[in-house]
């Protein structure tokens, strides 16, 4: 890896290893990162440091505290995702002080004071499902919001709660749409919770407004740009047939740069063919 490499601002995500590296091993994810061109990472943590990591992270030098030493050995956490995986939970439940819950968020607050990294991805589309009107009329964005607003201030002002825009394609039944998520954190900052903010993901942004999105338009409008603190970009958006392609390419790098906003090529499950042209679609455009 070459040092010109290594400083470009970009992020590998970990959820782009579910089928090239089904199971852990730090060879192939040495040779993975080697070939991505970048020592920054997109950090989830089941995969890394295992299910239960939220209970052994206290561990001074149980295996989550190595794992996480030999990560950060020779690479730069960029962002983290993936929050809420394993949890049996709905986004829409009342979860103030839901005990599992409060176990993870205060892993995370760790995880993010021993990683450097302050910026935590919050999507989980499969936790975002109607709940069952047997049990009662629920206002499902406004039980969203309470529960943001409590997992903020548990993760403390010095990390940002970096929330995705899951779409119905995903599964996400409520607070599936960029508007209703710009409302949300609007809502939130309103609300005094300074540290929630917009994960802008590429994939969810074609998946609404397909191919012909315009980020540039998008940024421009309703205020985007001032409540983004990161960036997923996937590989449909960077190989998409659209006259404007290369101007949202460097929409998106210019905000990255401007206001340090972290930023990971990230693709659910790449197959290995995938990789490289992955890569290098990027890279055609820094």
């Amino acid at each position: 890896m070459t040092p010109s490499a290594a400083g470009l601002p970009y992020s590998f995500s970990m959820i782009n290893l579910v089928k090239l590296m089904p199971e852990w091993s730090w060879d192939g994810f040495d040779q993975v990162m080697d070939q991505a061109g970048t020592n920054r990472v997109e950090l989830v943590p089941s995969m890394l440091l295992g299910m239960d990591w939220d209970q052994q992270i206290e561990e001074e030098n149980g295996p989550v505290q190595q794992a996480l030493k030999r990560l950060m050995e020779r690479y730069t956490v960029g962002s983290i995702q993936s929050l809420t995986y394993g949890l049996q939970i709905n986004l829409a439940d009342e979860l103030i002080n839901h005990p599992e819950l409060l176990r993870r968020l205060k892993a995370l607050r760790l995880l993010a004071r021993t990683t450097g990294c302050s910026v935590l991805i919050l999507g989980s589309p499969g936790q975002k499902k109607q709940l069952d009107p047997a049990m009662g009329s629920v206002d499902h964005k406004q039980r969203f919001i309470d529960n943001c607003s409590w997992m903020a201030r548990i993760l403390g002002s010095e990390v940002k709660l970096s929330l995705e825009h899951n779409t119905i394609v995903q599964g996400a039944e409520y607070c599936n749409t960029l508007a209703e998520i710009i409302v949300v954190v609007k809502t939130l900052r309103e609300q005094g919770i300074a540290n929630a903010s917009i994960n802008l993901d590429t994939k969810c942004l074609i998946q609404e407004f397909g191919d012909d999105v315009h980020v540039g338009e998008l940024l421009a409008n309703h205020g985007l740009a001032s409540l983004i603190t990161s960036i997923q970009v996937s590989f449909d958006f960077l190989t998409r047939d659209a006259p404007h392609r290369a101007e949202d390419h460097r929409q998106l790098l210019d905000s990255a740069y401007a206001h340090d906003i972290p930023l990971s090529l990230e693709e659910f499950g790449l197959y290995e063919n995938q990789l490289l042209p992955f890569v290098e679609a990027w890279n055609s455009i820094i």
